[in-house]
């Protein structure tokens, strides 16, 4: 028994941080210019709600075909965003706005805070020049 209590205790933390939910905050900026970028998506794949809805379509490459019962929220006028009942586990976060490159993040709280800050700062997409 004795060797078995370790093993428990290790496997009930693993899945008590299983569930665990936080919420994540920051802002979007310009890379170059330092200024914030508004309307941008925030896109996390593992909250179900039913936020999309209310929201066009995006026609940003990363959120095209998404599921249509995942959260995404955009940057207000300071290019903030507030994402609530993110998973506390490995995953990625998706930031994308029109006129840059999209990117992914990868995830994952630690410690335990239960507001974290996450600051991104978007490159602009490179012009495409026919002649």
């Amino acid at each position: 028994m004795r060797k078995l209590l370790p093993i428990l205790i290790v496997l009930a933390s693993v899945l008590v941080g299983c569930g665990r939910r936080v919420t994540v905050t920051g802002a979007l900026t310009h890379s170059e210019t330092g200024r914030p970028i508004v309307g941008a998506w925030v896109y996390d794949p593992t909250i179900d709600t039913l936020a999309i809805d209310s929201l066009a379509t995006p026609d940003i490459e990363p959120l095209d075909g998404i599921h249509p019962n995942k959260q995404i929220v955009t940057t207000d006028s300071a290019g903030r965003y507030l994402l609530q009942n993110v998973s506390a586990r490995s995953h990625f976060i998706y930031f994308a706005a029109g006129d840059f490159e999209w990117i992914k993040v990868n995830f994952k709280a630690k410690g335990r805070d239960s507001i974290f800050e996450l600051n991104v700062k978007l490159e602009p997409e490179p012009i495409e020049v026919i002649y």
